[in-house]
């Protein structure tokens, strides 16, 4: 993997990871507006996640079938984090 590929990929982990630690501490602060707040830079996480896979699948360093895969599970974790913005949970 070259330093191109190993940035890209980097940045790609830290994404899908910060949606994940993202909803958890905005859950633990307590609070419905720090909740929201978390849930929208979650949200904002896995949309770049999404655009890094589909900039890795065009730069030929994602097969496509994985790149789709990828697509599928953060659209649906997207689509999850809109309808708890729309209904956040009770925080702390």
């Amino acid at each position: 993997m070259h330093g191109k590929s190993r940035a890209l990929f980097d940045q790609l982990k830290r994404a899908a990871i910060s949606v994940e630690g993202d909803i958890a501490e905005g859950y633990a602060l307590g609070t419905p507006a720090l909740c929201r707040r978390h849930l929208r830079i979650a949200f904002g996480s896995a949309a770049e996640a999404e655009c890094l896979a589909l900039a890795a699948g065009e730069a030929d360093y994602l097969d496509m079938t994985t790149v789709k895969q990828m697509e599928m599970t953060l659209g649906g974790a997207m689509k999850a984090l809109r309808a708890l913005l729309r209904n956040p949970p009770n925080a702390g």
